[in-house]
């Protein structure tokens, strides 16, 4: 008789259990889910190149719905006053190892990189860690959007655009965009950056670039021929290369690269590039321009790449692009670049001083990014039909004195900007009785 009591008060138990959870369940889904928000008299930057607007924008089931400088009369779960902000796309963080990288000291929590010099076949993707520490701290100063980067020898990976913010990789991927090629250099850099040495030919270079010239031309051979009898996995990866499905990007920082590159791309007619890094390009620039060739920039607020450039001439790069009507997105990539994240918006912002206005330096970060990532049609910019990944912000968001984020927003869905960083500074502020 005890025996059937405790059961029944067992299967009751489980009954509740299973209601509860339910009810949990339901109320999340409610709560997280994407809501109808209207913003309200925010100052417009649309991520265009466009002057600042104030307008009214409704949120609806994760787009931007409406944009309208007319008071907007809609039913919305959340209303946002937003008279004193202003409005941006969420930026977006090209050629970065974020995600994939912890502590560069902590080889272990490194896994960006594999053996072997032809590798197309390995995706960053799989690999992209949502639980993160650096995550939040990028997220929270509106970079929601990485290009998860491999990294390696010749032929290293391929990248995917990534949400910053997302539970696994499958709910974090927008798009897988394309290949990535370290172009072997005809030179060679000795010494550190501290105490740089005399450059050298590089003895191997012709080697290494008819390796890389015959793996190219044996997987376009592989494509054309369509011969299914032997499966080859790094030929069928390039294969999208070949359709012009994907970018293949090309990583050459010296001028003489940069030439090579061209070459290479022109050679093989490979349909999608993009140059990556480009620190000399302006000494070829009227080069790329002919080709048309889009740029990602690394770091402009890095040192020269020669002692005998001027100080600013990174700085100077994106206004040099924007005159030459050149596609060009600006990076953070470099000496713990992941961690370096979180600054990209406040390096865009240099480059005002140097010949770029500031929506122009907000466009590096933002549409121009997304066109070269070939995401542009649902992130980038501020309009009707596009993803709603925004963040407001009480200044500029360009300028590291009066950026202040107070509202992000990705996928109609509202997100506290805090993080593990700021609970810490608040908990010794209370600690030591300080007045922030």
């Amino acid at each position: 008789m005890k025996v059937a009591y405790q059961s029944v008060n067992l299967q009751i138990n489980m009954t509740f259990m299973k209601i509860n959870l339910m009810a949990l369940i339901i109320f999340y889904s409610f709560y997280f889910s994407a809501q109808t928000i209207l913003i309200t008299n925010a100052t417009i930057h649309n991520g265009k190149g466009d002057a600042p607007y104030q307008a009214n924008v409704l949120i609806k089931n994760a787009v931007i719905a409406k944009i309208d400088v007319n008071e907007m009369k809609e039913n919305a779960d959340t209303i946002i006053r937003a008279d004193a902000l202003h409005l941006y796309p969420a930026f977006i963080s090209c050629n970065n190892v974020l995600g994939l990288q912890e502590a560069e000291a902590i080889r272990p929590t490194s896994d960006y990189k594999d053996m072997g010099d032809f590798n197309p076949h390995l995706r960053t993707l799989t690999s992209y860690n949502t639980d993160s520490k650096i995550l939040p701290t990028v997220f929270s100063n509106g970079v929601l959007y990485t290009q998860c980067t491999p990294r390696g020898d010749y032929i290293a990976g391929t990248s995917a655009v990534i949400k910053t913010k997302a539970r696994n990789w499958e709910d974090a991927v927008i798009t897988e965009d394309g290949i990535h090629f370290y172009m072997p250099s005809e030179y060679v850099q000795k010494g550190w950056w501290a105490e740089p040495d005399k450059t050298d030919k590089n003895k191997e270079f012709h080697q290494q670039l008819m390796s890389v010239k015959r793996f190219l031309s044996q997987s376009k051979i592989y494509f054309i021929s369509q011969d299914s009898t032997e499966f080859n996995p790094r030929y069928e990866a390039m294969k999208q290369i070949w359709k012009g499905e994907k970018n293949f990007y090309i990583h050459c920082n010296r001028s003489k690269d940069i030439m090579n590159a061209i070459q290479l791309a022109q050679e093989l007619q490979i349909p999608k590039v993009v140059l990556v890094g480009c620190e000399e390009i302006y000494k070829v620039i009227d080069i790329v321009k002919k080709y048309q060739y889009p740029v990602i920039l690394s770091r402009i607020n890095g040192l020269p790449p020669s002692g005998d450039d001027k100080i600013k001439i990174n700085f100077e790069l994106p206004g040099w692009l924007e005159k030459n009507n050149i596609l060009y997105a600006i990076s953070i990539s470099g000496d713990m670049e992941a961690m370096q994240s979180r600054n990209l918006p406040f390096v865009a912002g240099m480059s005002v001083s140097y010949g770029l206005s500031k929506e122009k330096a907000l466009q590096s970060i933002t549409l121009n990014a997304a066109k070269i990532l070939g995401v542009d049609k649902q992130i980038g910019s501020i309009e009707n039909g596009k993803t709603a990944a925004l963040i407001l912000s009480t200044g500029d968001a360009l300028d590291p004195s009066t950026h202040q984020i107070k509202y992000i927003i990705l996928e109609g869905k509202i997100y506290s900007d805090k993080n593990f960083q700021m609970d810490l500074y608040q908990k010794y502020l209370d600690k030591y009785n300080i007045k922030n």
